[in-house]
């Protein structure tokens, strides 16, 4: 039996390798989707835990537990209390069940008030502040003068102990200095003191890996003296317990790195267990950072999900049908040779059973070559950039057991078994005389018979007539993390095959009206070129099927892929409003009028302004430059009302207008033209249009508004005519869930000279315009040495978008699907050709005893190809441009829900149309020249004489 179908594959060895090349791609795809699935989804939750230490800097994998206790009669440190809650941070670890890196007690007294040594007034007691100890703090402090506390002894009268520079600035200490508290005394009466024998600073940290020690910032601990951990709680048993709280906090980091997407749910459970804790016992509070991070993930894990199956659904059930349609094709070369074999009293049974040990033979092999191709496909998937736009990227890291590669090869392979098999048991069912009686009657296509390809082009455009009524639910599922429905995308992939499958209805009506028309006009090559497209018609279908789908689907991915990158990058420039900004750390008064409070003081905060002129450096290698002065704690004052949280943006007019980044075509007027109005009055001021809609607010109004310093003290009024109501601005939008909260922020653009001339000078930030590069910035800053609180960079934030797990897996599986699905066609017509040509052998030579030349031969294969392939690519491209105008705009709103000042826009690339068609007609032509090598080795002299015969 094995030497019989090692025959029948080589008999057919053609389209047995069309087949092993279609379960090579199934497996390779189904293999690189669930690889790609786990990659992204690792890489998404990493980044959401990333995103949460840039944003608070701090370490996503603390669990901080705080606890205050009053001394009462109970004088001992280790009372039951704190041995209950000592026992929180093992219990903590075992919820959890993640590896543990450190954990870090804090332990402290209450703030109590003292005075310096130094102090002039030594009847005032005005600073209150606590004394505390901290875990390994000394490996995680850098000395700036002094040294450490040395060992201590219970008999001391002074205690050594290290404060922060913070606090040193903030009350004016001196290093030497001693503390005394007021209202705590130690044994026998003895006042308790503090010698400040050194100055700390927070030690610097690796970059890469920085441990994030600190919870909480330096500056947190300014109230703070700190002394010995060990001595800590010695100390704390000679202190007067009657009016002493103490509070103890616990950090317990854990190895966020470890946390893998399938503990997700478990996570979010165990970290609300762990917030519930403190419930337990009174004054205790427990607090999971990762649980947000934890949240946040699960919310958008199920709409990553979600979009990968659907885009890899298509390539799938594309892959499938090719299988199918080779097997059927094949089976039909063959089915004079299964109805022998049943003559011959072979059973129905051991007919399907060859067929299933021949597939079972190819799933094997396509397994075997489609595991490490649907490694390397995942790798190539993490390098897409944009739609067939490959770059040289980190790749992901890829971590999965051989058993579960194995497993998924061993179910892309039965699934490929059953598409193959199947036509089998139709074919077995038949005789030689049903054979016979069934190649008479030359039934149609299935598809055509019942009229398949209507009722999917009626159910497509049924769902995206539904859909088309629903854009704002569809972007608020998306946004609430339930992902988009999967038929939406389906959608459009069964439009086009619906279109694809009428529009071959409609080529085979057009090619028997021309004929009808011109039959008698024609020249005999022509002749029996239309005889032979007509009777062979059903063999043309299946390559025409997979040309339209090429084209269609190439045209339709490229459209959506172009659509929702430059729809993304528009609005991540247009949020920040330029292409670079940064803000230098000022010099201010800050500790003075900290200070001045403490005192019960007034003191102003005021700025030095660094020099501006240093960026003159850069004006040659970058657009334009300018200050802009941006503040978000503006209180607007109408109706005798006050509005607080609003924006304030002071520019200089002509520099912003060349500097600032926006989108034509968004306001009712160019915005040039608003800057033109303020900049003609002083007083003038722009308003964001959600203002007007609140207050129905007119032109021409006076509006009155109020800064406030960072201790949100009003510090300067200020009156401006509006003169415009604007619903777009750069680097600001409005937010449409706060405004339905009612907590709307608007916006007051305003000239940058008047509000200087007003309130004095204030930190700006610096916008950039680039010319494309920002290289010569980063070397810039540099250079420069200085402190920046600010950096923002345009395309650093559209790099992250692009790297973000949801937009490679789009770009990549729109590219795969394509580069696929042109393989596929490219597989296909060569093999049909050939196939076809070769079958074709002898009555190429009746042709030619006929007296029909070589040329004209070849002008027959030539008007067959003009009306399947040229007309196939034709219908694709119309197909692919209905398809792009109907569902690209739906489908752009699963990338882009949130509601934008900038409109969606709808991207039909000419440029990619191009590069498709580029590509179908290099395929092509690489086609016909094989063809017409194949040709050129005919010996059609045999072929000839056998005519004649």
């Amino acid at each position: 039996m094995f030497t019989f179908i090692k025959n029948k594959l080589l008999h057919k060895r053609w389209l047995n390798l069309c087949i092993l090349i279609g379960i090579i791609l199934l497996t390779g795809i189904f293999i690189c989707g669930q690889l790609y699935m786990d990659a992204g989804l690792k890489r998404t939750l990493q980044k959401k835990f990333s995103d949460y230490m840039r944003t608070n800097n701090q370490n996503p994998g603390v669990v901080s537990v705080s606890a205050k206790y009053i001394y009462g009669e109970d004088t001992s440190i280790n009372s039951a209390f704190f041995g209950e809650v000592e026992k929180i941070p093992p219990k903590i670890e075992q919820t959890m069940q993640l590896p543990v890196k450190s954990t870090i007690a804090y332990r402290a007294s209450m703030k109590g008030l003292v005075k310096g040594t130094y102090e002039k007034d030594e009847s005032v007691w005005k600073k209150y502040m606590e004394f505390a100890g901290m875990t390994d703090l000394e490996q995680h402090i850098d000395l700036i003068s002094g040294t450490l506390f040395g060992e201590q002894s219970c008999e001391d009268d002074v205690i050594e102990c290290v404060v922060s520079k913070h606090t040193l600035d903030t009350y004016g200490f001196i290093l030497g200095e001693e503390i005394t508290f007021a209202q705590v005394n130690r044994t026998n009466d003895r006042p308790l003191k503090f010698k400040i024998v050194g100055v700390f600073k927070e030690k610097s940290e690796d970059a890469s890996e920085p441990e994030y020690y600190w919870v909480n910032p330096v500056s947190y601990y300014e109230d703070s003296i700190f002394v010995r951990e060990d001595f800590f709680p010695l100390l704390m048993e000679q202190v007067n317990k009657e009016q002493l709280e103490v509070k103890t906090n616990f950090f317990v980091f854990f190895d966020y790195k470890a946390v893998e997407p399938s503990n997700i749910n478990k996570l979010i459970q165990s970290a609300e267990l762990i917030n519930e804790t403190g419930g337990e016992l009174e004054k205790v509070k427990c607090s999971c950072a990762m649980l947000n991070s934890l949240k946040a993930y699960d919310a958008e894990d199920e709409k990553l999900c979600a979009t990968m199956w659907i885009l890899q659904v298509p390539m799938i059930l594309l892959l499938l049908v090719f299988i199918y349609m080779v097997s059927k094709q094949m089976l039909e070369l063959e089915q004079n040779e299964i109805a022998m074999l049943k003559s011959r009293g072979v059973s129905k049974g051991q007919v399907v059973q060859v067929y299933l040990f021949q597939s079972s033979l190819l799933a094997l092999a396509g397994g075997i070559l489609g595991i490490p191709l649907g490694y390397y496909l995942c790798i190539m998937l993490g390098s897409t950039n944009s739609f067939m736009n490959f770059v040289n990227r980190t790749s992901f890291q890829i971590d999965c057991s051989a058993l579960r590669l194995i497993a998924y090869a061993v179910l892309a392979g039965i699934v490929s078994v059953a598409f193959i098999t199947l036509p089998v048991i139709r074919y077995a069912k038949l005789s030689i005389i049903e054979l016979k009686q069934n190649n008479k009657n030359n039934t149609q296509p299935v598809w055509r018979k019942f009229f398949l390809d209507f009722i999917l082009f009626a159910i497509s455009i049924y769902y995206w007539k539904v859909f088309s009524g629903q854009e704002d639910y569809i972007a608020q599922q998306v946004i609430s993390g339930k992902g988009t429905n999967s038929i939406l995308f389906l959608d459009s992939s069964i439009f086009m095959l619906g279109a694809g499958l009428i529009s071959l209805r409609i080529i085979k009506i057009l090619v028997q009206l021309f004929f009808l028309i011109f039959k008698k006009r024609l020249p005999a090559f022509l002749y029996a070129a239309f005889m032979q497209i007509m009777r062979t018609e059903r063999k043309y279908i299946f390559t025409s099927t997979f040309m339209i789908l090429t084209i269609a689907m190439g045209i339709f991915h490229a459209n959506v892929a172009a659509t929702i990158n430059k729809n993304s990058e528009e609005r991540i420039r247009y949020n920040l409003g330029t292409d670079f900004i940064l803000q230098e750390k000022w010099k201010d008064n800050l500790i003075q009028v900290r200070k001045a409070k403490t005192d019960g003081k007034q003191l102003d905060v005021a700025y030095e302004e660094p020099d501006f002129t240093k960026y003159d450096a850069l004006r040659d290698e970058v657009e334009s430059i300018t200050k802009v002065i941006i503040d978000d704690r503006v209180i607007i004052n109408y109706n005798n009302r006050k509005y607080e949280g609003n924006r304030l943006m002071a520019i200089d007019t002509k520099e912003f207008g060349e500097t600032a980044w926006m989108k034509d075509g968004v306001l009712d007027k160019h915005w040039y033209e608003y800057l033109n109005i303020i900049s003609q009055e002083p007083d003038a001021i722009l308003v964001s249009k959600n203002f007007q809609k609140k207050f129905n607010a007119k032109i021409g109004e006076q509006l009155v508004y109020t800064r406030q310093d960072v201790f949100n003290r009003e510090t300067s009024v200020h009156k401006g005519i509006i003169r415009g109501f604007i619903d777009a601005w750069p680097g600001f939008y409005i937010n449409e869930d706060t405004e339905k909260e009612g907590k709307s922020q608007y916006l007051i653009i305003t000239n940058y000279a008047k509000i200087v001339y007003d309130s004095g000078i204030t930190p700006y930030e610096v916008w950039i315009k680039t010319k494309g590069n920002t290289d010569c910035i980063y070397d810039y800053l540099e250079n420069q040495g200085k402190q920046y609180i600010k950096t923002e960079d345009a395309n650093v934030y559209v790099t992250e978008n692009k790297n973000s797990a949801l937009f490679q897996a789009t770009n990549g599986f729109l590219t795969m699907s394509y580069m696929i699905t042109l393989l596929l066609c490219t597989v296909g017509f060569l093999i049909f050709w050939i196939l076809s040509i070769r079958q074709r052998e002898l009555i190429f030579g009746i042709y030619r005893a006929m007296g029909i030349s070589m040329k004209e031969i070849i002008g027959i294969l030539i008007t067959e190809h003009l009306f399947s392939s040229v007309l196939s690519i034709l219908i694709g491209s119309i197909v692919g441009i209905i398809s792009s105008e109907l569902f690209v705009p739906l489908i752009g709103i699963a990338y882009s829900p949130e509601k934008h000042p900038l409109p969606l826009e709808i991207v039909n690339s000419g440029q990619e149309v191009m590069k498709i068609l580029g590509n179908i007609s290099v395929v092509l032509v690489v086609c016909i020249i094989v063809l017409g090598f194949i040709i050129s080795k005919f010996k059609i002299t045999q072929a000839l004489l056998l005519g004649e015969d």
